[in-house]
């Protein structure tokens, strides 16, 4: 069977049960992460990342729909950096990319349908983009700038399965915001799902963008390679 790696355009393509259970852990060239052979680390511009490709929530069967990724951020670049789900990408060595997808609807007016989550993620120095206040009452919002690309939210969000996400999926998630110099934050992203056999490479990455002037960090890569889910 080839081994090229498939990101599929839409999760009602990917056939749940049919192949083993696969995540992401470090692929050649990956810093990895002492103790957990599914984490690996990178650093670009004063952003240190760490990056975890299996899933620890309900469903235990969400890796069959989506690929789960838990990112730790840590900004030493003393400069307030942008959280955009379309900024976070899954890149195979074909070139094939797939972004984050976003947990809720954001709309351009109005977010009918809203209800608030406990959200269950450590954060530090974090403030939170405006549309999704209605999701996290009392949160603190960014009040800078910040780039929206609406019909990207219409597009992805309507790759879900019907039963997804999940409430814990929810409250494990990292929302868009701006992380602080000095901040961390840490939380599941959901791409669509990767398929592959194990073995199959497949580049995380991200775009580093400076809040305040929209100007570039950097790009921070991180290899990751397919292998058995535990």
């Amino acid at each position: 069977m080839r081994l090229a790696l498939t990101l599929l355009l839409a999760a009602g393509l990917a056939l749940p049960g049919c192949a083993s259970r696969l995540a992401l852990a470090p692929g050649p060239g990956a810093q990895a992460v002492a103790d957990d052979p599914f984490a690996a680390t990178a650093e670009v511009g004063g952003l240190r990342a760490t990056v975890e490709g299996r899933w620890k929530g309900e469903p235990p069967s969400l890796g069959d729909y989506v690929t789960p990724v838990r990112v730790t951020l840590e900004n030493r670049s003393g400069a307030p950096v942008r959280l955009r789900y379309q900024d976070f990408t899954l890149t195979s060595r074909n070139g094939v990319t797939a972004h984050a997808l976003p947990p809720f609807k954001i709309q351009r007016a109005g977010f009918g349908g809203a209800y608030a989550v406990a959200p269950f993620w450590p954060h530090e120095h974090f403030w939170l983009a405006p549309p999704y206040g209605p999701y996290y009452p009392g949160w603190a919002l960014w009040t800078g700038p910040f780039a929206w690309d609406y019909p990207y939210y219409e597009l992805y969000f309507g790759r879900w399965e019907l039963s997804l996400p999940t409430r814990d999926m929810l409250q494990k998630a990292m929302p868009e915001g701006v992380l602080e110099g000095g901040g961390k934050a840490t939380g599941y992203l959901y791409f669509q799902r990767v398929q592959g056999e194990p073995g199959t490479e497949v580049q995380f990455r991200i775009h580093l963008v400076d809040a305040n002037t929209e100007a570039e960090i950097g790009r921070l890569v991180i290899p990751m390679v397919v292998k058995p889910a535990p």
